[in-house]
Protein backbone atom coordinates (compact mmCIF):
# COMPACT_ATOMS: atom_id res chain seq x y z
CA UNK A 1 0.00 0.00 0.00
CA UNK A 2 1.46 3.43 -0.99
CA UNK A 3 2.20 6.10 1.97
CA UNK A 4 0.50 9.34 2.08
CA UNK A 5 3.48 10.58 0.94
CA UNK A 6 3.29 9.06 -2.08
CA UNK A 7 -0.55 9.17 -2.87
CA UNK A 8 0.19 13.31 -2.62
CA UNK A 9 3.11 13.46 -4.41
CA UNK A 10 1.19 11.12 -7.32
CA UNK A 11 -1.58 13.01 -7.43
CA UNK A 12 0.31 16.45 -7.86
CA UNK A 13 2.70 14.72 -10.53
CA UNK A 14 -0.24 13.35 -12.30
CA UNK A 15 -2.12 17.46 -12.30
CA UNK A 16 1.32 18.31 -13.79
CA UNK A 17 1.48 15.98 -16.11
CA UNK A 18 -1.96 17.01 -17.25
CA UNK A 19 -0.52 20.37 -17.37
CA UNK A 20 -3.19 21.97 -15.27
CA UNK A 21 -2.63 25.29 -12.75
CA UNK A 22 -5.05 24.66 -10.25
CA UNK A 23 -4.72 27.82 -8.63
CA UNK A 24 -7.38 30.26 -9.87
CA UNK A 25 -9.67 27.25 -9.46
CA UNK A 26 -8.96 26.93 -6.12
CA UNK A 27 -9.03 30.18 -4.90
CA UNK A 28 -12.62 30.42 -6.97
CA UNK A 29 -13.91 27.91 -4.64
CA UNK A 30 -12.33 29.37 -1.75
CA UNK A 31 -13.90 32.82 -1.95
CA UNK A 32 -17.01 31.26 -3.49
CA UNK A 33 -17.30 29.62 0.02
CA UNK A 34 -15.40 32.55 1.58
CA UNK A 35 -16.37 35.77 -0.08
CA UNK A 36 -14.97 37.92 2.95
CA UNK A 37 -11.56 36.90 2.04
CA UNK A 38 -11.55 38.51 -0.91
CA UNK A 39 -10.97 41.61 0.39
CA UNK A 40 -7.62 39.95 2.08
CA UNK A 41 -6.42 39.17 -1.66
CA UNK A 42 -7.05 41.90 -3.29
CA UNK A 43 -4.54 43.17 -5.66
CA UNK A 44 -2.62 39.75 -5.08
CA UNK A 45 -1.15 38.95 -8.85
CA UNK A 46 -1.74 35.50 -9.84
CA UNK A 47 1.41 34.75 -9.43
CA UNK A 48 1.38 35.64 -5.92
CA UNK A 49 -1.34 33.31 -4.89
CA UNK A 50 0.22 30.16 -6.99
CA UNK A 51 3.48 30.77 -4.27
CA UNK A 52 1.04 30.85 -1.50
CA UNK A 53 -0.51 28.00 -3.06
CA UNK A 54 2.75 26.07 -3.45
CA UNK A 55 3.39 26.95 0.07
CA UNK A 56 0.53 24.48 1.38
CA UNK A 57 1.01 22.10 -1.24
CA UNK A 58 4.49 21.20 -0.20
CA UNK A 59 3.00 21.87 3.39
CA UNK A 60 0.99 18.34 2.63
CA UNK A 61 4.02 16.71 1.15
CA UNK A 62 6.32 17.20 4.22
CA UNK A 63 2.96 17.17 6.83
CA UNK A 64 2.56 13.32 5.28
CA UNK A 65 6.68 12.90 5.97
CA UNK A 66 6.52 13.85 9.72
CA UNK A 67 8.52 16.65 8.44
CA UNK A 68 10.05 18.15 12.58
CA UNK A 69 10.25 21.77 11.19
CA UNK A 70 6.04 21.91 10.09
CA UNK A 71 4.81 22.89 13.33
CA UNK A 72 6.51 25.77 13.93
CA UNK A 73 7.00 27.06 10.43
CA UNK A 74 2.90 26.85 10.43
CA UNK A 75 1.89 28.17 13.80
CA UNK A 76 4.28 30.84 12.85
CA UNK A 77 1.91 31.11 9.34
CA UNK A 78 -0.66 31.14 11.78
CA UNK A 79 0.11 34.14 13.49
CA UNK A 80 0.81 36.14 10.26
CA UNK A 81 -2.39 35.34 9.19
CA UNK A 82 -3.90 36.87 12.59
CA UNK A 83 -2.72 39.63 12.10
CA UNK A 84 -4.29 40.07 8.45
CA UNK A 85 -7.53 39.62 9.45
CA UNK A 86 -7.96 36.05 8.52
CA UNK A 87 -9.96 33.92 10.05
CA UNK A 88 -9.85 30.56 11.33
CA UNK A 89 -12.35 29.24 10.33
CA UNK A 90 -11.28 30.43 6.61
CA UNK A 91 -8.49 27.43 6.78
CA UNK A 92 -10.60 24.47 6.46
CA UNK A 93 -12.56 26.02 3.69
CA UNK A 94 -9.46 26.66 1.43
CA UNK A 95 -8.52 23.15 2.39
CA UNK A 96 -11.62 21.85 1.22
CA UNK A 97 -11.48 24.09 -2.03
CA UNK A 98 -8.02 22.67 -2.75
CA UNK A 99 -8.69 19.09 -2.12
CA UNK A 100 -12.52 19.44 -4.37
CA UNK A 101 -10.21 20.82 -7.23
CA UNK A 102 -7.35 18.24 -7.16
CA UNK A 103 -10.38 15.45 -6.80
CA UNK A 104 -11.92 17.20 -10.14
CA UNK A 105 -8.63 17.08 -12.32
CA UNK A 106 -7.87 13.90 -11.59
CA UNK A 107 -10.92 12.69 -12.43
CA UNK A 108 -10.66 8.50 -12.79
CA UNK A 109 -6.89 8.85 -11.26
CA UNK A 110 -8.83 10.03 -7.68
CA UNK A 111 -9.37 6.79 -5.86
CA UNK A 112 -10.12 6.67 -2.39
CA UNK A 113 -6.80 6.45 -0.81
CA UNK A 114 -5.81 9.64 -2.14
CA UNK A 115 -8.62 11.33 -0.91
CA UNK A 116 -7.86 9.79 2.61
CA UNK A 117 -4.41 10.65 2.15
CA UNK A 118 -5.22 14.50 0.94
CA UNK A 119 -7.83 14.97 3.80
CA UNK A 120 -5.66 13.28 6.63
CA UNK A 121 -2.71 15.66 5.95
CA UNK A 122 -5.13 18.74 5.69
CA UNK A 123 -6.53 17.86 9.16
CA UNK A 124 -3.03 18.13 10.56
CA UNK A 125 -2.09 21.38 9.11
CA UNK A 126 -5.73 23.05 9.81
CA UNK A 127 -5.12 21.69 13.36
CA UNK A 128 -1.85 23.07 13.28
CA UNK A 129 -3.09 26.39 12.72
CA UNK A 130 -6.06 26.33 14.77
CA UNK A 131 -4.34 25.82 17.90
CA UNK A 132 -2.22 28.84 17.32
CA UNK A 133 -5.63 31.02 16.94
CA UNK A 134 -6.24 29.03 20.48
CA UNK A 135 -2.94 29.71 22.45
CA UNK A 136 -3.41 33.95 21.16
Amino acid sequence: MATDVELIERSLEKIGEKGVDITSAVYARFFANHPDAVRLFHGKEQAVLGKMLNEVLMSSVDCAGHANFLHGLLTTQANDHMAWGVKAEMYGAFFDALVEEIRDVLGPDWDRDTQIAWQKQCTAMEEIMMAAYRDN
